[in-house]
């Protein structure tokens, strides 16, 4: 079996059903090669239709040779064209009984064709060539062709929007993370610190505050109770001071009432 592929994906010509779809051939024997010659449009195939022709096959003495006759054909305008296709193989006892060309087509154009070529054993050359054609829709070949492309469509639009959530939500993290960090270094700079770190000092600080508040209690206790111990002292001394200069004028006192 020999597959030919469109040159391209698809005709730039669009058909018709029944529309003649032109085709040219030429042959090659001994290493010689003919031009390339139109098919009669009798004999050519119709776009759509199915049906069976009979050509001329060349000259008798190429097909008793010893050496190999081959043909290829052209279709549309030479936009698809078959491999080297033998008709006779050089032992003058097989050659082509019949070359079977199928065309497979969607919305008026041309996407491919497919050559079968059925070789037969008899003692003389035949005197004509069998070409079948025949002619597929690709949708009617690949009834779920359709659904498939659909199907593969839906899957990769829901790829794409899971890709795209997970990409936001990755964004929306790292942002959250980017504006914190600036935040951090934002209280850095003006020394205020993150905020963690200013709950993580005011709750080190508080137990500082009580042990210095108590701190200070006790040093202004201790301030008031000195103080109170120099009143103290203080009058104590002018007591003393004072019972001295009563005896003392009570002695002079007494002296004088002596003398």
């Amino acid at each position: 079996m020999v597959v030919v592929l469109a040159a391209c994906f698809s005709l730039a010509v669009a058909y018709e059903h029944g529309d003649l779809v032109t085709m040219t051939k030429r042959t090659q024997y001994a290493a010689q090669r003919t031009h390339w010659n139109p098919v009669l449009a009798e004999l050519a195939p119709r776009f759509g239709v199915s049906r069976e022709v009979i050509l001329k096959m060349p000259k008798p003495a190429w097909l008793a040779s010893t050496q190999e006759l081959k043909v290829q054909f052209s279709f549309a305008d030479a936009a698809l064209t078959t491999s080297w296709l033998t008709l006779a193989d050089g032992s003058a006892t097989t050659f082509a009984g019949r070359i079977e060309v199928t065309f497979y087509s969607q919305d008026g154009n041309i996407h491919s064709i497919d050559v079968k070529t059925s070789m037969i054993k008899q003692e003389s050359a035949p005197k004509d060539l069998h070409i079948m054609y025949v002619w597929e829709d690709v949708r009617s070949e690949h009834p779920t062709w359709g659904m498939h492309v659909l199907l593969f469509g839906m899957v990769t639009t829901v790829g794409f929007a899971i890709i795209l959530t997970i990409w936001r939500t990755i964004s929306d993290k790292g942002a959250m993370k980017m504006m914190s960090d600036f935040l951090d270094g934002s209280f850095d700079v003006l020394g205020l610190g993150s905020s963690q770190d200013t709950h993580k000092a005011k709750r080190e600080d508080a137990p500082r505050n009580r042990v210095g508040e108590k701190k200070n209690s006790l040093t202004k206790g201790g301030r008031a109770s000195a103080s109170g111990r120099k009143t103290a002292e203080r009058e104590r001394y002018t007591g003393r001071e004072e019972n001295l200069w009563m005896t003392h004028n009570g002695y002079a006192g007494v002296g004088a009432a002596l003398f």
